[in-house]
């Protein structure tokens, strides 16, 4: 595996003021391009967020969805002074002309929407234009897909081009999958990847699952389908462990979906008999 030398890139922690996991991860950049590496403690490397974010950019381009494409490097980077070599998150700029961007948290707060009522939140995309709305539920759906556990609304985009509003890429997906487990293949390999845990999330509910029920009753698509087989490509980023974490997230990847094309079948069915009933009434 090549090992590159970004040693130039000054690597520091971006404070964010939202609801999300503001300086949890390292961040630098140059004349075109952001960096981002894995969790962190210390100097320490404690986390594979940066191959989920690469493992997340591989399905989005299977759905087609429009998202913030990267690229995954194994680097040398410079921490605190220190030399390390670890697996780094390298994206372009989606904004190079600077188009106004606003985060959906500010919106809604602009809007005086409470960002606490993950239901009124729902109820305000609703009212975006349809490709802002259709985007956005697409982003919530794939976030159950691959359990992510902190897409807050700064996490989330809108950009004016043309005094038109419209939705940023899908950005941000690192903090998904085993993120919460960091290291920890105990934890890894027990984990009950269909818990529905509260994560931070505050479009629908703070539970994936429950979020995706209220998009899929309102918002109708197909059922989902993955070609898995690229996974094994990203074995060798989990420095030792790659094949006892890349089975699970395949696991996941798959339960996940099934569980969501259940949901997605059910609210089809049942919606077909409320028009059956409403016919004969």
């Amino acid at each position: 595996m090549r090992i590159y030398d970004l040693t130039d890139l000054r690597f520091s922690l971006a404070i964010k003021k939202s609801n999300g996991t503001g300086g949890s991860f390292f961040k630098a950049r140059d004349n075109d391009y952001y960096y981002k590496l894995s969790y962190t403690s210390g100097i320490e490397i404690i986390g594979f967020e940066s191959v989920y974010e690469a493992i997340a950019n591989e399905l989005l381009k299977q759905l087609g969805l429009y998202h913030s494409s990267g690229e995954l490097l194994r680097a040398k980077v410079l921490l605190d002074s220190n030399e390390i070599i670890t697996n780094v998150w390298k994206t372009k700029d989606f904004n190079p002309q600077n188009n106004p961007v606003i985060t959906l948290e500010a919106k809604m707060e602009i809007e005086k929407v409470d960002i606490n009522d993950g239901m009124a939140v729902l109820r305000a995309v609703s009212e975006f234009p349809h490709t802002v709305r259709n985007l956005l539920y697409e982003m919530f759906l794939f976030d159950y897909i691959i359990r992510n556990v902190d897409r807050h609304g700064a996490n989330i985009e809108l950009m004016y081009v043309d005094n038109k509003i419209q939705c940023a890429p899908i950005f941000d997906n690192g903090s998904s999958f085993f993120s919460t487990c960091q290291r920890d293949i105990e934890k890894i390999t027990s984990m009950d990847i269909l818990k529905d845990s509260a994560v931070n999330n505050f479009i629908g509910s703070i539970y994936l699952e429950k979020a995706a029920e209220k998009v899929i009753a309102s918002y109708q698509r197909k059922t989902y389908s993955f070609d898995t087989s690229f996974l094994k490509g990203y074995s060798d980023y989990f420095e030792g462990y790659g094949d006892i974490i890349i089975p699970r997230i395949e696991k996941m990847i798959n339960a996940r979906k099934d569980r969501l094309n259940s949901i997605i079948e059910k609210n089809l069915s049942q919606k077909s008999s409320d028009k059956a009933r409403d016919n004969i009434s």
